[in-house]
């Protein structure tokens, strides 16, 4: 995919690796204006590393660390799989909505003591074309996080989309 970053357009492949609730490892290689560039992110539940090109292998962040978490909390709910347990997540209706001038099924999840976030699903597939969550950008700052899903296609039988589209308050 394409990935736009401070301005520079930036070519790029990605593995994600999630074993909910705690641990995720993503593997992203980049090409900045011809440079091959190689990030690793790993997190255990408890603290998180990366390892970008030959640099050292250094801790997360706390807001790094922070917001893998967040993410990886948003990842579970879009599966919709865990809102079945009423004891860790409340579901609400946000009614007939849209998204991105079609029409779309609104839902509020509330994960208790944890993340908040919208769901769009839409109306004929019951996809999730839309996540929308409180995330905390590069400097800290708390930002509305949309994150939109098109273009599906089966992969071993399951639907998944092959274009993600990730807006920080628009």
């Amino acid at each position: 995919g394409t990935v736009n970053v401070q301005g520079m357009v930036l070519k790029y492949s990605a593995t994600w690796y999630y074993n909910y609730p705690s641990q995720y490892r993503v593997e992203i290689e980049a090409d900045a204006n011809g440079t091959p560039i190689k990030v690793v992110h790993v997190v255990d539940g408890k603290e998180g590393w990366q390892k970008i090109g030959d640099m050292e292998t250094s801790k997360l962040s706390k807001n790094d660390f922070d917001n893998v978490k967040i993410q990886m909390a948003v990842q579970e709910i879009g599966t919709l799989v865990p809102l079945l347990d009423s004891k860790k997540y409340s579901v609400s209706t946000l009614g007939d909505v849209k998204v991105k001038g079609k029409k779309a099924i609104g839902l509020n999840v509330t994960a208790k003591g944890g993340v908040d976030v919208n769901l769009y699903l839409d109306p004929k597939s019951l996809m999730v074309i839309k996540q929308q969550h409180q995330a905390k950008d590069p400097t800290g700052k708390e930002v509305t996080q949309s994150i939109y899903f098109s273009e599906f296609k089966k992969t071993n039988g399951i639907p998944m989309p092959t274009k993600i589209q990730i807006d920080q308050d628009d």
